[in-house]
């Protein structure tokens, strides 16, 4: 087995690589370049999350797009201080060298000392990728949890101002009604949200096409 520079793990670059070396080196940059634009496509589909524009489309574009237009597109869609663009656009040249004009053919002296640098950057600007992805995330569980919140109160004013029936429930048409009279969109089968509150759904004992809740139990 040809025993090669250990580029991800080695605190210095090569001091006289063979060519093994190097191909393995660009080898490993390619990896991280995929792992990079990964977490670069991660991003765009949690800031979707969070703004509400189409994902779907621009991740389609951002999957056709070499790696510079990749670039651009994550920073039309994200400005938050975690990215440092100006790195990114050096880790864009950079890579360009080693993937359009580095040959062993042409091996300069500054190229594994280069090659080096590039891996280390590469690595920081996933870390950074790392850090945007969990603080949109976390903004996006928190609106959620919020959103959550304001509809659970709204659920329990639509059951008490709801018509009751047989002294004790109201059926779940009555409650669709009125949060849409007074500007709610749950967006989605309101008895699966009713129970994610750990509510209980009753059934008409007629058919089970009626549905109630028991009043006294939603608070």
């Amino acid at each position: 087995m040809v025993k090669v520079h250990n580029w991800l793990d080695s605190p210095i670059p090569p001091e006289n690589p063979s060519a093994n070396d190097m191909r393995f080196g660009v080898g490993c940059m390619n990896e991280l370049i995929l792992e990079l634009t990964g977490k670069m496509a991660d991003l765009l589909h949690n800031v979707g999350q969070y703004t509400s524009y189409d994902a779907t489309a621009i991740l389609e574009k951002f999957d056709k797009a070499t790696f510079g237009k990749q670039m651009g597109i994550l920073k039309a869609n994200y400005n938050g201080l975690a990215i440092k663009y100006s790195k990114m656009e050096r880790v864009r040249d950079e890579r360009n060298y080693f993937i359009h004009q580095y040959t062993w053919a042409e091996y300069k002296e500054s190229d594994p000392k280069r090659l080096f640098d590039l891996i280390n950057l590469i690595q920081t600007m996933i870390g950074q990728l790392d850090n945007a992805n969990q603080s949109v995330s976390k903004a996006l569980r928190k609106r959620q949890n919020k959103k959550g919140d304001n509809l659970r109160k709204s659920l329990v004013k639509a059951v008490h101002n709801c018509k009751i029936w047989d002294d004790e429930y109201a059926k779940l048409s009555d409650i669709g009604i009125y949060l849409r009279n007074n500007g709610c969109d749950y967006g989605e089968s309101l008895q699966k949200i009713i129970e994610s509150y750990g509510w209980k759904v009753y059934y008409d004992t007629d058919g089970p096409n009626v549905k109630y809740v028991k009043i006294a139990e939603v608070n």
